[in-house]
Order: C-alpha cells, then structure tokens, then sequence
C-alpha cells in the first residue's frame, strides 16, 4: 500500500511540476523591444534603396506600457524639402513568439491594421510595408546598440 502512495505521489509530482513549465503568464515576453528603433535600411521588390539622412529620421518608439508609435520621413519631391510622410500609434502586442504592431486610428479607438515585426535578434527587425502601392522592407536597429 505504501509503495502505492509513493508511486502516485511521485507522478503527481512530475505532472504538476510539467504543467508549470508550459504556462506562460499574460505579460510574460521579451523586453527587448522598449526603446527607440531608428531605420537603417529598405529594400524595394527585393532591392536596396539608398536612404539619406532624412529618411534615418524614421523612428519607431516601444513603450513598456504597450503603447506603441512609428513616423517615417521622405523628400519632398518639388521643394527638396525633408517632411513627415507617415504617422502611426497603437498598441504592440506579443503572441506565439512574435511581437505585432497594432495600428489603431486617429481617434486611438479602432484597429486599422496589424504589422508583424520580424526580429532577426534583440537588436534588429525588419516590417513589411506598402507604401503609395509600392512594396517594401524596412529595416531597424534598436538606438543605443552597437
């Protein structure tokens, strides 16, 4: 009788004790992406694009509260001039191993869209965008990293 409490007390043991591995708490994730991100490349149809000192102006913010924040900056064709092209807050989130953007609208109350951010290491990441119709690769680099 003994060896029969033993034995399921044991496997209780090792049960429990594997669940608890596998749970993964609601704000458990990576803290890597708070910060500042600064653009460092972009491709356009798999090509790379020289950007100039106005387009490494693009910056995308990770807040530790979730809130979350990208502008990007281009040249304007006609005066040559260095303006705010693009403009985007929301929220980010993290699920299954990869961190989302979440683009809320202007009023912060609807999800318009969700861009996946794809880390290639705690240091750079790269979104998928489409911009004016053209499709592109847009490459960060965490501020402050080497």
């Amino acid at each position: 009788m003994r060896k029969k409490y033993l034995f399921i007390l044991f496997f209780s043991i090792i049960y429990f004790s594997g669940c608890k591995k596998h749970t993964i708490a609601e704000n458990d994730y990576p803290d890597y992406i708070v910060g500042e991100w600064k653009l460092r490349q972009v491709t356009v149809y798999g090509n790379n694009v020289a950007i100039t000192d106005c387009h490494k102006r693009s910056r995308m913010t990770f807040s530790s509260n979730h809130d979350a924040h990208a502008v990007y900056y281009t040249i304007y064709q006609s005066s040559g001039s260095c303006v705010k092209h693009l403009e985007y807050a929301g929220r980010w989130t993290y699920r299954d191993g990869t961190f989302y953007f979440d683009v809320y609208d202007t009023a912060g109350v609807n999800q318009q869209e969700e861009k996946k951010l794809t880390f290639t290491d705690p240091d750079h990441f790269f979104i998928q965008e489409t911009v004016d119709n053209i499709p592109g690769i847009f490459y960060f680099e965490k501020i402050g990293s080497n």
